[in-house]
């Protein structure tokens, strides 16, 4: 009996590498090399917007003291004098690069890049009120947008499917058996306020016990143990915001998960659980 029940333990701990292996495969071939980049997107957008702002605040130095305007402009280029800024100067956008310069003769200042649209408006009034021609520049419109693919690496497309089997070779029913799957990853969150090094955090992204049915003696379980975007869902409110995050850090995140598995046997006498923590599920990039 004694050596039944070794059996069954070794029996078990085999189903559960199984299990382990194929659960780490599946999730690391589809969230960590796919699924993540939907997350780490929202640097790029940041970094864009920042981009963005920073270019709107060098066109409107650069605009706010003209003196001249030479010679007329059009859609895509104005070349100017200012009260302030020293030499013929020139805002201009080439679509060939999508890229906006700034020209200062006879050298060209990248301003922006992955400029998908630009156009330049302006309107003339006759501000002193002089009985001459309306020449008097009353303002300057600058319209970009900046070009960022957000269709791919979407982040509620996550799922993943595991099928696996399991085989009651023993005398009696196995019972209550539940599979139980925590994923979460480490990352370095950048301290503003202590020695000036960044502290390892962790964060949780997935929680699941599923359950499934009796397996009666000399019979097969053939299940699926599934994850979806409902259940990370309620663990996407704490993952940290994306300028907390050391991005210089290579791998940028730690990936790692605990597995349990457990089960009731010999009409409920033997409780077995068995579990793995801290399991290395990849890194990213």
């Amino acid at each position: 009996m004694i050596m039944k029940h070794s059996k069954g333990f070794t029996l078990l701990e085999l189903i559960m590498t199984i299990v382990l292996v194929g659960i780490i495969a599946t999730f690391t071939g589809f969230f960590i090399f796919n699924g993540i980049d939907g997350y780490l997107r929202a640097q790029e957008v940041t970094n864009g917007s920042l981009d963005a702002q920073r270019a709107l605040d060098r066109i409107s130095l650069e605009l706010r003291d003209i003196t001249d305007i030479i010679p007329t402009p059009n859609a895509t280029s104005l070349t100017y004098q200012s009260e302030v800024l020293t030499g013929t100067r020139t805002l201009k956008y080439d679509a060939n690069t999508d890229t906006i310069f700034i020209r200062v003769e006879p050298d060209d200042y990248v301003l922006l890049e992955n400029v998908s649209s630009f156009s330049l408006n302006y309107d003339t009034y006759n501000l002193d009120a002089d009985p001459g021609a309306v020449d008097e520049v009353r303002y300057i419109e600058v319209d970009f947008n900046l070009d960022y693919n957000e269709t791919t690496g979407v982040i509620n497309d996550i799922n993943f499917n595991l099928p696996f089997n399991v085989t009651n070779a023993g005398f009696f029913d196995l019972e209550d058996l539940k599979l139980g799957l925590q994923i979460g990853f480490e990352y370095a969150h950048i301290n503003l306020t202590g020695t000036g090094e960044n502290i390892s955090q962790t964060v949780k992204i997935f929680d699941k016990i599923s359950s499934f049915a009796t397996i009666k003696k000399g019979k097969t379980l053939y299940g699926n143990y599934t994850g979806i975007y409902s259940d990370f869902a309620p663990f996407l409110g704490s993952l940290p915001d994306i300028a907390d995050i050391d991005l210089t850090r290579v791998p940028i995140f730690n990936f790692y998960a605990n597995f349990t598995i457990s089960l009731t046997y010999s009409l409920g006498l033997h409780s077995i659980t068995l579990g793995i923590n801290n399991i290395t599920l990849g890194e990213y990039p």
